[in-house]
């Protein structure tokens, strides 16, 4: 694999901070970083949701997991898994790198970090959560962590389509 001369990381690792996606912004590109979500606008998944839950057993979990996820707001994208393995896909991989970035430079002291981990098949939200501390190594993280497994109550694709069980298991990072 060929890695970039220092120059270049440091160009890239300019783009990727807040002040270079403000000058991503204002050139007229979009910029990369993920966006942070009120609850409010997740709303649909959440009513979505409501609508498939059959037994009171879903809907109290359910119930459970919207006064979790209520006070947070949702850092956008979402971790995935490389099917067979324990390691992040490259999508995930890299909204780990961009999370690093906003703790690196501050952006989330005194915020607390919840790592939600959703799916049938289990998401494994300790792992993410352990990823994001390996990936910070030697850093300390200011930010409190804590990982929760809401199963596979709240799907972002119908369970039944073909690519669903892929899709719905998934780790979030909810912000307070």
């Amino acid at each position: 694999m060929r890695r970039l001369p220092e120059i270049g990381q440091d160009f890239f690792d300019y783009l990727e901070s807040s002040a270079g996606q403000r000058v991503v912004t204002r050139a007229g590109y979009v910029p990369s970083a993920p966006t942070i979500y009120a609850f409010e606008a997740v709303w649909s998944r959440i009513a979505n949701a409501l609508l498939q839950a059959e037994t009171p057993e879903q809907f109290e979990a359910l119930q459970n997991a919207v006064r979790t996820l209520k006070p947070r707001e949702l850092f956008g994208g979402a971790f995935r898994l490389e099917v067979g393995t324990e390691m992040l896909d490259a999508p995930s991989s890299a909204l780990l790198r961009q999370l690093v970035r906003l703790i690196e430079y501050g952006e989330l002291d005194s915020r607390q970090l919840m790592f939600a981990g959703f799916g049938a098949d289990g998401a494994n939200a300790r792992m993410v959560e352990q990823a994001l501390h390996d990936a910070l190594h030697p850093l300390s993280l200011t930010a409190k962590t804590v990982s929760v497994e809401f199963g596979d109550i709240i799907p972002l694709e119908c369970p039944e389509t073909e690519g669903a069980a892929r899709l719905n298991t998934r780790v979030e990072v909810w912000i307070r």
